[in-house]
């Protein structure tokens, strides 16, 4: 996660906005631990799963993992 930081803050973005995806990712990892292994089918499933209790903009945040 350290690296993914690092690469986030090199390219510019801000610390808020690269606390806000590590806390993304963070909310994500506590059902799916191996993040980095997800794939995109799985990301998918996992905001339709929570449509009804996210959201659409919380749906976004998660959806977006630059």
């Amino acid at each position: 996660m350290t690296e993914f930081r690092n690469h986030l803050l090199a390219a510019g973005r801000g610390v808020g906005t690269v606390d806000m995806y590590a806390g993304r990712i963070a909310f994500f990892a506590r059902s799916n631990p191996n993040v980095f292994a997800v794939t995109t089918a799985e990301l998918e499933q996992f905001l339709a799963d929570r449509r009804q209790i996210l959201a659409a903009e919380s749906r976004a945040l998660v959806r977006f993992l630059p």
